[in-house]
């Protein structure tokens, strides 16, 4: 699912007419996964792909080097509050509740 700020662009300039004045610099994907395996075979594909290289951060993908992509796994992998935190220490958080 396509969320963040680009989402929002998207749909205020073809669902309303209106031109955003600031342009993200990334592209947020939402994934529902049942397990954190999931999500990273994911990304094992993409990087396969020589389209996509990893980054420091463990949500974020480039898309040829250039697009800054976020994978942002939700669902079972969430604790109860709606936070994520990356295995295998959980050291990065991240609140998916909308």
């Amino acid at each position: 699912m396509l969320v963040g700020a680009f989402a929002r662009d998207l749909n205020l300039l073809y669902r309303y007419g209106i031109q955003t004045k600031r342009e993200t610099e990334d592209i947020d994907f939402a994934l529902a996964v049942p397990h954190w395996d999931t999500g990273d075979a994911l990304k094992r594909k993409l990087t396969a792909s020589g389209d996509f290289s990893e980054s420091k951060s463990p949500q974020r993908m480039r898309y040829r080097n250039q697009l800054p992509v976020d994978l942002v796994p939700f669902g079972k992998v969430e604790a109860k509050e709606g936070k994520i935190a990356w295995p295998p220490h959980g050291e990065v958080v991240m609140d998916v509740w909308i």
